[in-house]
């Protein structure tokens, strides 16, 4: 049973996509200029995401980087996938009112 647990520890050790996908899906939300992003994420994450393709070379003095039209296309799909709220979550998300009765 060690080596399985070993195996799983490992596997989601190496396992980047779970890591590499939402961080595409948050740059996102932090998109200016049509297709630019601030890159605030882990560098190991960034570079990975731009030898994917999905960004430009985050190696720079710029504080953001530039989105490619397929890494727009998969943040936009992967963001929609990962963080879309269901209809019947939404109830439970909605602001409370603060009313001064409810205060005791």
């Amino acid at each position: 049973m060690l080596r399985t647990e070993l195996d799983q520890i490992w596997y989601r050790m190496t396992n980047t996509d779970g890591i590499d996908d939402p961080t595409l899906a948050l740059l996102l939300l932090g998109l200016h200029e049509q297709n630019r992003a601030w890159k605030t994420f882990d560098w190991d994450t960034m570079h990975r995401l731009y030898a994917n393709g999905m960004i430009s070379n985050p190696v720079g003095k710029a504080r953001s980087v530039v989105l490619t039209a397929e890494g727009i296309t998969a943040a936009r799909d992967l963001h929609a996938r990962l963080f879309r709220q269901n209809v019947a979550d939404s109830d439970r998300s909605a602001p409370r009112s603060c009313d001064s009765d409810d205060q005791g």
